[in-house]
């Protein structure tokens, strides 16, 4: 398979961005740490700190404090690591501040000249 045909199997572009993140499950969940791995405009892959278990379909709240603005997004878990302790969430209810504060730390991510899109899962 080409490269091109990798990265057209996304609607957008997924960074490799490593961040500390606060999140809680279902919105009234005690507050935990963990580290963002990557992201996009859809989704994101998480590391939790915590020993708790993430399941599939899990509804996450999430904060990433290394952009310029905060960004709080809320997510389904899609996919999880044996353990739970990595899961990919896909975003859903983002407000208007946040989808924008979204798409400028987006775009300075693809802007640093070090950063590339993440390929597709062949």
């Amino acid at each position: 398979m080409r490269e091109q045909d990798l990265f057209e199997r996304r609607k957008h572009p997924r960074y490799e961005h490593y961040a500390e993140i606060t999140l809680r499950q279902a919105v009234t969940g005690p507050h935990l740490t963990g580290n963002l791995r990557d992201i996009s405009f859809e989704g994101c892959l998480i590391q939790v700190d915590a020993p708790i278990k993430l399941r599939l379909s899990d509804v996450i709240e999430l904060k990433v404090r290394s952009s310029p603005s905060a960004v709080r997004l809320m997510g389904f878990v899609r996919h999880t690591s044996e353990d739970g302790s990595i899961a990919g969430l896909e975003f859903f209810r983002i407000g208007e501040r946040d989808s924008h504060n979204l798409n400028d730390f987006l775009s300075a991510l693809a802007a640093r000249p070090d950063s590339k899109p993440i390929l597709a899962d062949a």
